[in-house]
């Protein structure tokens, strides 16, 4: 996820019931995510475990792990199953926003 040097909101823990958002926006016209990251979380979002949560762990923020349930992924403003993927033929750096959108089940 971002690095310490993207940081913009200090960590205070989480709030029960409430999404989640990380933004990616890097400069005017590229994101700071690679296609590789973002195929990730594509995977991630449309083949769930069957245990229905992934860990994430936002060590530039903390060093707690979460269990989490991702609610959406979109690309340059559209929602991630709809993004045009041909358009990351181009290069390994995505050219547009990416927004990773979820909910923390607990802590794990």
């Amino acid at each position: 996820m971002p690095n310490s040097s993207a940081q913009i909101v200090q960590w205070k823990g989480y709030y029960p019931d409430r999404s989640v958002k990380e933004v990616w926006r890097g400069s005017d016209n590229r994101s700071r995510m690679t296609a590789c990251m973002l195929r990730r979380l594509y995977e991630y979002f449309a083949y769930p475990p069957d245990s229905g949560y992934i860990t994430w762990c936002p060590k530039d923020r903390t060093e707690q792990a979460y269990h989490i349930q991702i609610e959406s992924v979109q690309v340059g403003g559209q929602d991630i199953v709809s993004f045009d993927w041909v358009a990351l033929y181009q290069g390994d750096v995505i050219p547009f926003e990416v927004v990773f959108q979820f909910r923390i089940i607990g802590e794990a």
